[in-house]
């Protein structure tokens, strides 16, 4: 499960040996939310093998456990910025409700033997929550049940109330054609049918809370033997820096409840065992934890770019004709270019500043090298970023207009995103590419 952050898409589609038979579908695409449905319709889940999760906007229209939270809180301090972060207990709610949301329409959907593969610093709650309801709360150790509760307290439940539905079960077979689509959809109206023989009383008891319908869900089911994993797809920082965090139990828990958590680097996996030791003292391997009697490995699982895609990419006409033209225009000029995210923690300011020193004690480089630095818009609702934003325009202005001649200009600044066939030709051009992220995962 994921927040669909298109940062990891190319890695996790090239990834999948389904990729090529598993369709994407826009937002637009998905039912509208009803009072019946919740926009869950059974029928997507048979077309398209894919699960949405509606999570509630907050005032200002945006996703508060995302924006909030996890990119507010969890990104700056993993990163490395905790003076970025702004702790507010409603961000945290709106995370722990968003995490249940997930937990619950998984727990609804996931058969014995299945794979449920968590992606990023957003539902780091998710598999304590979903290995909660699915081997029962009574099951979890003392410290889980105990974080358990911390995690539930607040939650309105009426938030997961209307999520406990019935799923069908996930096309399993290389076949599965509309036959067999009818075939599960008719199952659900069934079940769902009091005066059908083969109704079964519905979970949704009175006074239930939704982990316990979960639990008596998954029992029916016989859910045993469901595997968790994480990954994480930023750094993990230093203990020292962790424990900043005003939740940071919680956080851990949270994730140990998976088989298997991934990192991009061993330093990374490192720092992980080590908050766990310093903030929950418990005992760990350079591979893994023994948890509540259970083993949960630790790996480092690195991810490259796919070479071929650029190697061929150059050699397309639309590629090659906008390349003659940047050489045409930056000819008997050094090209250095800087592509990333316009984000504080890619170190743009910094790049800027150091190619102002550059200049400032080699004048003889002026005309003679030039920095094209490509910032791709990110979350420009985001006080921060919009200061970045205005800090990074004035430092380009400046020293434009400190080193300019009337043939040349230092900087070409872009606030744009790009399209792949122009990006080829920019790399094609470069003689050096710069990277100053501050810290960074492996979209490096």
């Amino acid at each position: 499960m994921s927040t669909a952050d298109p940062a990891c898409y190319p890695a996790n589609h090239h990834s999948s040996p389904k990729a090529e038979h598993s369709p994407h579908m826009a937002p637009e695409q998905l039912p509208k939310p009803t009072e019946t449905n919740n926009g869950h319709e059974p029928r997507l889940i048979i077309v398209s093998n894919r699960l949405p999760v509606t999570i509630s906007k907050d005032a200002d229209g945006e996703y508060s456990f995302k924006v909030s939270f996890s990119n507010s809180i969890l990104w700056p301090l993993f990163h490395y910025h905790p003076g970025e972060m702004n702790f507010d207990a409603s961000y945290w709610l709106a995370y722990r409700e968003a995490n249940i949301r997930f937990a619950d329409v998984v727990a609804s959907f996931v058969r014995t033997g299945d794979v449920v593969w968590v992606q990023d610093y957003h539902l780091m709650l998710l598999p304590m929550l979903l290995r909660s309801m699915i081997t029962g709360e009574s099951n979890q150790g003392e410290m889980t049940r105990r974080e358990m509760g911390r995690v539930k307290e607040g939650v309105d439940e009426a938030v997961v109330n209307d999520i406990n539905i019935k799923m069908p079960p996930p096309n399993r077979g290389n076949g599965g054609g509309a036959d067999e689509g009818v075939e599960m959809l008719e199952d659900v109206e069934e079940e769902s049918n009091p005066k059908s023989p083969t109704h079964r009383q519905s979970s949704s008891t009175p006074g239930m809370t939704p982990f316990q319908k979960s639990e008596i869900q998954a029992r029916r089911r016989g859910k045993g033997g469901v595997r968790i994993g994480f990954f994480l797809h930023t750094p993990f920082p230093s203990s020292e820096i962790y424990r900043i965090l005003p939740v940071r139990r919680e956080i851990l828990l949270g994730v140990l409840q998976c088989d298997l958590i991934g990192f991009h680097t061993y330093d990374y996996a490192r720092h992980f065992l080590s908050a766990c030791t310093r903030i929950l003292g418990l005992e760990t391997q350079p591979n893994g934890i023994e948890f509540e009697g259970r083993w949960v490995q630790v790996g480092t699982f690195p991810i490259g770019i796919d070479p071929w895609q650029f190697v061929e990419g150059v050699k397309l006409p639309v590629v090659q004709e906008r390349l003659d033209r940047l050489e045409k225009r930056f000819e008997d000029c050094k090209v250095i270019i800087g592509v990333d995210r316009l984000d504080y923690i890619k170190g743009i300011p910094q790049k800027l500043h150091a190619f102002e020193v550059f200049l400032t004690q080699h004048p003889e480089w002026i005309e003679k090298v030039i920095l094209i630095q490509l910032a791709i818009p990110s979350r420009q609702d985001v006080e921060e970023y919009m200061n970045l934003r205005s800090c990074v325009n004035e430092l380009v202005g400046r020293i434009n207009g400190q080193f300019s001649t009337p043939t040349w200009t230092p900087i070409v600044f872009m606030h744009r995103s790009v399209p792949f066939e122009e990006l080829t030709a920019m790399y094609a051009l470069a003689d050096v590419c710069l990277v100053t992220s501050t810290r960074d995962g492996m979209n490096l």
